[in-house]
């Protein structure tokens, strides 16, 4: 989901390639910065079709794979495995889509697909001031043109959207224009399924207990590159935009009901493995031991 954790990245990577990757390597983007140049042309197929690429979305994963897929780790006993690009919609396998139904949702997607599913979330005010940056320093005029509130307007179902997975749709289009099509009640309750079934939430707003959670579910090594900022925000001053500068304060999202759903599952799952500072700082992430200082 954009703006709410790429750098995770680096987190997966490790997890999946271990002693492979050097101890610094570090990813907001596994496609481009893939360290592996000897595997220049891996054979991929794709609907059926062979194909041989250098390093696409589509081909990323074969590339990975190929790289790491007899390390022990999330390509053979974990699911995590596949290096989706992080902006790219939940989607099932093309064998279980509707096709020509470019607004379709999909209610049924099985546990077993979910559950390969990691995903981050960041609380829904911070994540649109934190895009509305990120656009204007891209100068992407389409985007910021008509103004931060209409620019607010159409962001406020991102994660939404994406975890629906309705094709045809990337994260510049205006969100809620899918709720024409789309009954808003039943795209809750299909959404909060979901991310309840996710192998692994964690929230950018607590991202090194999020860390540390992952490695306490699924094991590997807590390096100190993993709370590398490697996408800083711009204009912000301390630990989280000013919402009542941007007028936001009662901000009408759908993303905030995600977010709570988001919210739930982790803060279970932290309660649930015990995860606290001492735990991280002493045995799960001793690398890293300062990410946590800060924390009660």
């Amino acid at each position: 989901i954009p703006k709410c954790g790429s750098t995770f990245g680096t987190t997966l990577a490790h997890h999946g390639c271990g002693m492979l990757l050097p101890e610094n390597y570090s990813s907001i983007d596994v496609v481009a910065d893939f360290p592996f140049p000897k595997i220049g042309r891996v054979p991929c197929v794709f609907d059926g079709k062979r194909e041989r690429k250098k390093v696409t979305k589509k081909s990323a994963t074969c590339r990975w794979n190929a790289a790491c897929g007899k390390q022990p780790g999330p390509f053979n006993e974990q699911p995590f495995g596949r290096f989706i690009p992080h902006h790219d919609p939940l989607w099932p396998p093309p064998s279980i889509r509707l096709q020509g139904q470019p607004w379709a949702v999909i209610p049924n997607i099985s546990e077993f697909y979910l559950r390969k599913v990691v995903c981050f979330f960041r609380e829904p005010r911070q994540r649109v001031i934190s895009n509305w940056y990120w656009s204007l320093k891209m100068n992407e005029d389409d985007m910021v043109g008509h103004g931060f509130a209409q620019f607010a307007t159409c962001q406020a179902a991102m994660a939404t959207q994406l975890i629906l997975g309705i094709p045809g749709v990337t994260y510049k289009t205006c969100m809620t224009d899918m709720f024409k099509f789309v009954d808003r009640v039943q795209a809750m309750h299909i959404v909060e399924g979901r991310v309840r079934q996710f192998g692994f939430v964690g929230l950018a707003d607590h991202w090194a207990i999020s860390v540390c959670l992952f490695h306490v579910m699924f094991g590997g090594d807590c390096k100190a590159v993993e709370f590398d900022q490697l996408r800083k925000g711009s204009n912000r001053t301390a630990l989280a935009y000013n919402v009542t500068a941007f007028g936001i304060d009662e901000y009408d999202s759908m993303d905030h009901d995600t977010y709570r759903v988001a919210s739930e599952v982790f803060f279970d799952n932290v309660i649930k493995h015990g995860v606290h500072r001492n735990l991280c700082q002493q045995r799960i992430c001793p690398k890293a031991a300062a990410a946590f200082d800060s924390l009660a």
